[in-house]
């Protein structure tokens, strides 16, 4: 296993839409304040690791992602290759619905 790169997994900040309990999916929302500072102390978190040259850097396309990025990483100068591969499944008629709502609605369902 000593043969193999460090993989580290980064998630998007808490976004508006995830403070507000609302499905996501492919829909887009922005970064809450507090999602911002979750990007940035993880670019903190980064910063103390002895990242190695070169790093393959894969970032989803999708807004929220994108602004984690910028926060996460630009400051360290690096760069991510967005791969539409990476986003998040779709959701169908849930997205863009209250998470509330829809446990209301079928209450057995979300048990």
């Amino acid at each position: 296993m000593g043969d193999r790169p460090p993989l580290y997994l980064l998630r998007h900040g808490q976004t508006t839409w995830n403070a507000a309990g609302r499905v996501q999916g492919q829909l887009e929302s922005d970064l809450s304040e507090l999602g911002r500072d979750h990007a940035r102390r993880q670019g903190e978190i980064l910063a103390r690791l002895d990242l190695p040259e070169g790093l393959g850097i894969y970032c989803s396309p999708q807004k929220r992602t994108r602004q984690t990025a910028e926060l996460a990483l630009g400051a360290l100068g690096l760069e991510p290759l967005f791969d539409d591969r990476l986003k998040e499944i779709h959701l169908g008629a849930w997205e863009g619905r209250y998470y509330a709502d829809l446990t209301a609605q079928d209450r057995a369902f979300f048990e």
